[in-house]
């Protein structure tokens, strides 16, 4: 840097270039942040002058949208054998939602829609594309002999698996796949 150039105040202009870039704001998901930064103003085209810059507070909000739940949805050729399936087999319940052609169930923190299309080709025929979920539970065993023992359609007993958990599999009437697993 040429001495034309150096600041007049007598601090390091590498400290002054960092001074004028204003800090990110903050951002915290689902809430609104009111952060104070700094915008720099000024004449002058060396930004190392910074006697010649001026700040001016700011206030930005940001919002920032959160998932706070979620459902898989799901084709089924036959919506009253495919929910009565879940209710009867897998354990779940009716939501209080309803719908001409759809069922909305939950189990737990598991939530599903069932939309009946007769016509579309059914998940079983779709090789590995059929898997749709995978359920961290607690409880395997005690999971697969629940189930096994209301007839659910089990691919797989319990397993311990070289990464760490011990999973089973089952497919739904229409051959929609899920695999239940725990850590170890």
């Amino acid at each position: 840097m040429s001495s034309a150039h150096a600041p007049t105040s007598g601090h390091d202009s590498r400290r002054s270039f960092n001074w004028l870039m204003p800090p990110f704001p903050r951002v915290r998901s689902g809430k609104s942040v009111s952060p104070t930064t700094s915008r720099v103003v000024g004449g002058g085209t060396d930004a190392t002058h910074d006697h010649r810059f001026r700040r001016i507070l700011t206030t930005e909000t940001i919002t920032v949208a959160k998932i706070v739940d979620s459902r898989c949805v799901l084709a089924v050729r036959d919506l009253e054998v495919s929910t009565r399936y879940y209710i009867d087999v897998l354990g779940f319940r009716r939501d209080p939602i309803s719908g001409a052609g759809w069922s909305f169930l939950t189990r737990d923190r598991f939530r599903v829609m069932l939309g009946e299309c007769v016509d579309e080709r059914p998940a079983g025929e779709l090789g590995n594309h059929s898997y749709f979920a995978y359920w961290n539970v607690e409880g395997v065993d005690d999971l697969y002999r629940e189930l096994v023992a209301k007839g659910a359609l089990v691919s797989s007993a319990p397993t311990t698996k070289p990464w760490g958990l011990r999973e089973f599999g089952l497919r739904t009437p229409d051959g929609h796949r899920i695999v239940c697993g725990e850590s170890l």
